[in-house]
């Protein structure tokens, strides 16, 4: 009877591993702006907006998100992003800004959603500047850009 309990609750151990979106983190430097690149293999809906201490991104449509971070600072210093972290339940990321500086977000080619922080403040067609909590949705049903940029 152990066994048997033991059994079914790894079952359910493994039920919610296999239903997390896996979200593959990268990064760059381009002089003018940091990039941070989230890849999935079709980019569930999100949100984002600006929070205390930076950004939020958040998606919906997804159980949960399983990512690995231990790289993200490997080919960025922390000048303009100094912190990225991941709340798997909530299908959150956070993104601490070490600067007086901006997100460009958008969705490249509907599995990844590219965020550029730039120096200094936003132009007049930002739209990830409100504040999180109040932030619209978007859908992979919305504007894709299509763009051959390096990450």
């Amino acid at each position: 009877m152990i066994r048997l309990g033991v059994f079914i609750a790894s079952c359910f151990v493994w039920a919610n591993v296999a239903s997390a979106e896996v979200m593959r983190v990268r990064t760059g430097e381009h002089g003018e702006f940091t990039r941070l690149v989230l890849a999935f293999d079709a980019l569930p809906s999100w949100r984002a907006g600006r929070t205390e201490t930076g950004y939020a991104v958040e998606f919906s449509g997804t159980d949960a998100l399983s990512t690995d971070l231990s790289r993200v600072f490997a080919l960025i210093d922390r000048a303009r992003i100094d912190d990225v972290a991941v709340d798997p339940g909530a299908r959150r990321v956070d993104i601490g800004l070490g600067c007086a500086c901006h997100a460009e977000i958008f969705d490249l080619n509907g599995v990844t959603l590219v965020i550029d922080i730039r120096d200094g403040a936003t132009g007049p067609d930002a739209t990830h500047e409100v504040a999180f909590a109040t932030a619209p949705s978007r859908d992979e049903t919305g504007p894709v850009m299509a763009v051959d940029a390096p990450v």
